[in-house]
């Protein structure tokens, strides 16, 4: 009898054990769930019923997008709805620690009709209220949100498959030409006379940024609750780098529902090698939108100004002027509704090039854009649409088309985008699901560069540039818990020309480039002693022949994560990147030499609202990054902090 006794305490002990291993391992996670409203009015076909409840299982991945669904209650009439809303819903994924982690949510959508009491109305809306509104709900749209913030800041070199320099909030990229277009809120932006990095930091500090064929897509963050939600960055470091950032969001300001607000500042300045004059610049961004029955209404103003070295400027001045002050202001209206939308925009700058030697103004560009917009985004079944028309007032005429289907397991794409007629691009995909890891597909891209002017060292010398490049292959997609991979090959053909024009005639320089290229994107996770551990890679390899030298492209980034529990993370990375010699810059003298840099840092989050960041950067102590001056090795330090009121 003893004997059993014993075995039945010891069976205790063991079960007990395995119970408190299961619960400090699961401690920390935190289901998905989805936000908003799940009470809807039944469409006027079925209001002869009163209530009808559908219970739908997704599939969520750790952004909050679902992958699958599937309705696990009875069959009812309003199924094919159900899997069409559900497209439109919004959903927290589920949080392992701090970390977003894909997982599977059951949740429940009402469907009450006109004859439904207003007494049974308020009391189911009352309970979905509280469940929305919970302190659980809105610590996790806010901390998802920082975690989204902090996630494209961290990563910004990688938002583009072009090589992408990033300190503080200055960012470089490729110095000749930049593969793709900007699109925010809708309009497509034709950057000029500025380089494409300077947009790109004036909008990725404040909104959500999207890379996808070609097009790098600025959309604003949407915060649903009252809570006011204030983050700032606050940095100082070597070479008299120092930068601010504040950010403030709002929903239901003066009390107003749906009525939101959303403000940003950004300070910066640094001083650059081979220029005695410092580099600076502030930012301001403010966007307010509201609902009611009659749309969504939309106020975006901005305004940047900075003195700048030429390198942010397009390519046909920085050649020619080594600074540049910029004045630019932005303010954009739009109105939409189920069916359409309407946007109108208003772009204002002023630029005066200076050179530096001489001191005084070379040259002043002064211009003003109006810009409409229509167009409309909506999604049924398992296909999306996305057109857009915009025309500039007295200029240019272009315009947006997306489409992307899904049909059991084959899925098929179309992206067109045309800012002009020397500056679009069209691609097509088409995949098949051959199981939940492996997707094979086709694809061709195409794509226009707007050519450069710039005259040589004399005005009776100008110099014409243009690209157009083919890419089309073969690839496939993997994905499982640990990896996420994409490879793309095929035969890349690039036709590019250089003019040079003289009083007395034109030289054609034009050259067709036909190479086998392989392009990659790879996100590992994997976990070694205490560390959580996440290698992403992204590049590509073009080949000639196979007794030439290949032309890499290469960026990688390394990153070690130690939680320290209750929400505290010691965090450590390098970030490698690697452009071999540009064939284009090579065949027309431009620029000579590969580059490469490597950078570190270290950051300890306390708590889920305060992070402390040491960045180096220019390990490799290189006097030249992207063919541009670089200061030797430097460090940066940086608070951020998170605040709620």
């Amino acid at each position: 009898m003893k004997k059993y006794i014993f075995i039945k305490i010891f069976l205790s002990y063991v079960i007990l054990a395995l119970s408190f291993l299961f619960a400090e391992e699961n401690k920390d996670f935190k289901p998905a769930r989805l936000t908003g409203d799940n009470i809807f009015e039944l469409p006027a076909e079925f209001d002869s019923l009163s209530l009808v409840i559908v219970k739908v299982k997704a599939e969520l991945t750790d952004s909050g997008e679902i992958i699958r669904k599937e309705i696990i209650s009875e069959p009812s009439p309003l199924d094919k709805t159900v899997k069409e809303m559900t497209n439109e819903l919004n959903f927290i994924p589920a949080f392992q620690g701090e970390t977003p982690v894909t997982s599977e949510l059951i949740f429940e959508l009402k469907f009450y009709s006109k004859s439904f009491t207003q007494t049974e109305q308020l009391e189911q809306a009352s309970t979905n209220l509280s469940d929305t509104l919970s302190i659980t709900a809105l610590k996790d749209s806010v901390y998802k949100l920082k975690n989204d913030l902090w996630h494209q800041e961290d990563n910004a070199v990688f938002i583009a498959p072009n090589l992408i320099l990033k300190e503080n909030y200055n960012y470089y990229s490729d110095p000749l030409y930049t593969d793709y277009a900007i699109r925010k809120f809708g309009f497509l932006e034709n950057v000029a006379p500025f380089a494409e990095h300077l947009q790109f930091r004036t909008n990725y500090p404040f909104h959500h940024a999207d890379y996808s064929a070609n097009l790098l897509s600025f959309e604003p963050y949407e915060y649903a609750f009252p809570v006011t939600f204030t983050d700032t960055d606050l940095g100082i470091g070597d070479v008299n780098m120092q930068h601010s950032l504040v950010r403030i969001r709002k929903n239901e300001l003066f009390d107003v529902k749906n009525l939101y607000v959303s403000f940003g500042f950004l300070g910066s300045e640094g001083s650059f090698p081979k220029h005695k004059n410092t580099n600076s610049s502030t930012d301001l961004d403010l966007y307010m939108s509201y609902k009611n029955a009659g749309g969504k209404y939309q106020i975006s103003y901005k305004n940047h100004r900075s003195d700048l070295n030429g390198l942010n400027l397009g390519e046909q001045y920085a050649l020619h002027y080594d600074w540049a002050s910029v004045k630019q202001d932005e303010f954009i209206a739009g109105w939409e509704n189920k069916y359409f939308y309407l946007k109108y925009k208003q772009n204002i700058y002023d630029a005066d090039m200076i050179n530096s030697d001489k001191e005084e103004i070379a040259l002043n560009l002064k211009k003003e854009k109006n810009t409409g917009l229509i167009g409309k985004k909506f999604s049924f079944a398992e296909t999306v649409f996305d057109i857009s028309v915009q025309h500039e007032f007295n200029g240019e005429t272009g315009g947006v088309f997306i489409f992307r289907t899904e049909l059991s397991k084959a899925d098929f794409g179309i992206n067109l985008w045309i800012i002009n007629k020397d500056k679009n691009s069209f691609s097509f995909e088409s995949g098949y699901s051959l199981n939940q890891n492996f997707r094979p597909f086709l694809k061709s891209e195409y794509l226009n560069n707007e050519p450069i002017e710039y005259y040589n060292n004399s005005p009776l010398q100008k110099i014409k540039l243009s690209s157009s490049l083919n890419k089309s292959g073969a690839g496939i997609d993997f994905k499982n818990d640990m990896l996420a991979a994409k490879i793309f090959m095929g035969f890349w053909t690039d036709k590019t020309d250089k003019s040079i024009h003289y009083q007395t005639g034109i030289d054609d320089l034009g050259k067709k480039f036909n190479y086998f290229f392989a392009e990659w994107q790879a996100n590992y996770k994997f976990k070694i002693l205490l560390f959580d551990g996440n290698w992403i890679n992204s590049g590509t390899l073009l080949l000639e022949n196979i007794e030439t030298l290949p032309y890499i492209n290469w960026k990688t980034h390394l990153k070690f994560i130690w939680n320290l529990r209750h929400h505290n993370f010691l965090t450590a990375g390098i970030i490698y990147q690697y452009g071999g010699i540009d064939y284009r810059n090579i065949y027309f003298n431009n620029i000579f030499d590969e580059s490469y840099s490597l950078d570190s840092y270290i950051s300890l989050q306390i708590t889920r609202q305060f992070r402390i960041n040491l960045e180096g950067y220019n390990l490799l102590n290189r006097d030249y990054i992207l063919s541009r001056p670089a200061w030797l090795n430097h460090v940066n330090f940086s608070i951020e902090w998170l605040f709620l009121n």
